[in-house]
């Protein structure tokens, strides 16, 4: 385990597998982490359930087209298989892979261009990127496996103005070593 310098802020390796004792197994309801109290770090992408379907995107359909198609309010949910391209999220709706760990697979990067959207259960291939004029307002961001990408960022809020309401929570992020897992950048909205 790791302490960082804030002493509540925590980093655990046991968070996927239970070990009797550590505090992390479901018949004592914590599901993560160890016995100490305090926030963890560290993603259970086997938590994820997806959500009741409004419409849903089969391997071969563009995640564009189908997101063209459907109303603000809307779950749209992706099967498993690998989706090519870059998707961009301009309606408030909640777009969900079937997990992450089961492969609903973006290769691509995703552009959330609005307010009021859930992205969730997928592992995408090129980073999230949030943006408008302002930032958005209400973007959750979880239960994703970002990695491989060649953006220079695994999670970027861009904009001008101000962005209330978001969440990133249940996330893996891996990106290189001079890349930046989250970011904010004010002004550089283009």
């Amino acid at each position: 385990e790791q302490v960082r310098n804030n002493s509540d802020f925590k980093c655990s390796s046991d968070l996927l597998e239970p070990e009797e004792g550590n505090g992390n197994d479901k018949e004592n309801g914590s599901g993560q982490g160890n016995d100490e109290e305090g926030p963890k770090v560290g993603a259970d992408l086997l938590a994820y359930s997806q959500p009741q379907c409004d419409y849903t995107v089969t391997e071969g359909e563009s995640i564009n087209s189908v997101i063209a198609g459907v109303g603000d309010g809307s779950v749209v949910c992706v099967e498993d298989g690998t989706f090519n391209g870059d998707v961009t999220v301009n309606k408030e709706i909640t777009l969900a892979g079937a997990g992450a760990v089961t492969s609903s697979v973006i290769n691509g990067q995703v552009r959330i261009q609005t307010s009021n959207v859930t992205l969730q259960g997928f592992r995408i291939l090129n980073g999230v990127r949030v943006e408008s004029g302002d930032y958005p307002d209400n973007v959750t961001i979880s239960h994703n496996h970002i990695e491989n990408t060649t953006a220079g960022f695994g999670i970027l809020f861009n904009g001008d103005g101000s962005a209330s309401g978001s969440t990133i929570d249940n996330n893996i992020v891996n990106v290189g070593s001079d890349d930046s897992a989250i970011s904010l950048r004010h002004g550089q909205y283009g």
